[in-house]
């Protein structure tokens, strides 16, 4: 009997050890699942949080620099008086230099990178040159700025653009022909 005593009551306390330990995990775990929703709410609240912070300081360096561009870049500025006289002389220059198939005063009036580029091709061009004079005689201005300027001329039915730029000394430079 006691044998079966002590077996029943081993059997019993495991019993309740184990019904013991298994309120403890549901009542653990219940306080864990309350402890884990209650950090997610803060968790999602502060992630929503700085969401919304995020998105505020995107939102005015947005309007920050559009605000800027539109104050740099009105469309209502006065447009810009140039100097027409210094384009004039400049493409006169050229002209000249091309009805006189004169590749040395042509080379002056190269920038030093377009000269680096049409230096090779002098001996090539030398044929052509009063005719391109010619044609270069009913250019039009396109457009020209303080520092650039673009002509435009016919020649045989096909378009072709002239591009000057001021150099270091102030005088108008060929940049492409």
């Amino acid at each position: 009997m006691l044998k079966e005593t002590t077996i029943y009551s081993v059997i019993n306390s495991i019993n309740l050890v184990y019904s013991n330990q298994k309120s403890t995990v549901i009542q653990m775990d219940t306080n864990y699942n309350k402890k884990r929703v209650w950090h997610q709410l803060k968790t999602k609240s502060k992630t929503t949080f700085l969401g919304y912070l995020l998105l505020g300081l995107l939102s005015g360096a947005f309007l920050h620099v559009s605000h800027s561009c539109i104050d740099t870049f009105s469309f209502d500025r006065e447009k810009e008086e140039i100097d027409l006289s210094g384009i004039k002389k400049g493409a006169s220059d050229i002209e000249s230099a091309f009805s006189n198939a004169d590749t040395t005063v042509l080379a002056s009036l190269l920038t030093e990178t377009s000269l680096e580029i049409y230096r090779e091709t002098f001996p090539e061009i030398l044929v052509y040159m009063p005719h391109y004079a010619k044609a270069f005689e009913s250019r039009k201005l396109l457009f020209a700025n303080q520092i650039f300027a673009v002509y435009e001329f016919e020649a045989e039915g096909i378009t072709y653009t002239v591009e000057m730029t001021v150099g270091d000394d102030g005088d108008w430079k060929l940049v492409r022909f």
